[in-house]
């Protein structure tokens, strides 16, 4: 599954990091760091129907062009490693990510080591 970025919770590279402080982010990392977060999973490139649907209504007026992808963010409460990950959704399906997207929230608690 190319694109897919592993991230530790809390070290530089995790997204929630880079997106700096804010009250809402700040909120959020505390929330998650209270549920002993380990681990970030980001699709990077990411077409939500709920986001766009958001997006469409707030820039349809707009002239100017803007991104209509989002980041997706998947949150485990231990370390996560690409290989790991892999083995736990099935390496070997060419299954497009939104099809193994919901075996991996599934198991994002207990992946076997």
């Amino acid at each position: 599954m190319p694109g897919l970025e592993f991230h530790q919770f809390g070290s530089p590279t995790d997204p929630l990091v880079r997106l700096g402080g804010s009250t809402q982010v700040d909120y959020v990392r505390c929330y998650l760091d209270d549920l002993g977060a380990e681990a970030v999973l980001e699709e990077p490139s990411y077409f939500d129907r709920d986001y766009l649907s958001e997006f469409a209504a707030f820039y349809s007026t707009s002239a100017r062009g803007y991104p209509n992808r989002c980041r997706r963010l998947h949150f485990f409460s231990e370390r996560l490693a690409r290989s790991r990950f892999m083995r736990a959704v099935g390496e070997s399906s060419a299954e497009v990510l939104d099809c193994s997207r919901e075996r991996a929230c599934a198991c994002g608690r207990g992946l076997a080591p």
